[in-house]
């Protein structure tokens, strides 16, 4: 049935494995089938494949280690940022009490920032120790 299909024209011909020369732009332009052919007629072996998928693999990781890296520095940068906006803040409520002692009238907003300054403490504390605990896991990770 075959032969008679082929003779009619309707049936290709296998084209074999492709030449040296039509190798594709990437692996997914090939059917698996005519990429093994491919491998085995250019004397690939699977252990050379299997390397090349595990020097994937490797970039990969490679890739998603910086990413964590950036957005570790990112975070940090914030935290920096928040702790310089603190210390503003806290600065600014010294110069309010030493305001207050040297005699002058103080507004309202100005006297509730002043008794805000026991929670502006605690949230530069709490700050502070964020940034010290990326220090240690940094200092932790070149120790290793």
């Amino acid at each position: 049935m075959a032969a008679l299909l082929k003779l009619s024209g309707d049936v290709e011909e296998n084209p074999g494995p492709p030449k040296l020369s039509e190798k594709p732009e990437t692996i997914e332009d090939w059917d698996p089938a005519r990429l093994k052919l491919w491998l085995q007629d250019n004397g690939l072996d699977q252990k050379y494949c299997d390397r090349m998928c595990q020097e994937e693999k490797r970039q990969e990781e490679h890739e998603d280690d910086s990413d964590s890296e950036d957005r570790e520095r990112i975070r940090l940068e914030d935290l920096k940022k928040q702790q310089d906006k603190l210390n503003k803040k806290l600065q600014s409520i010294k110069d309010l009490k030493a305001r207050r002692r040297s005699g002058e009238t103080l507004e309202r907003n100005q006297i509730d920032k002043i008794k805000d300054e026991k929670n502006v403490r605690r949230q530069l504390q709490e700050v502070i120790k964020k940034i010290e605990g990326h220090w240690m896991e940094q200092n932790d990770d070149d120790f290793y």
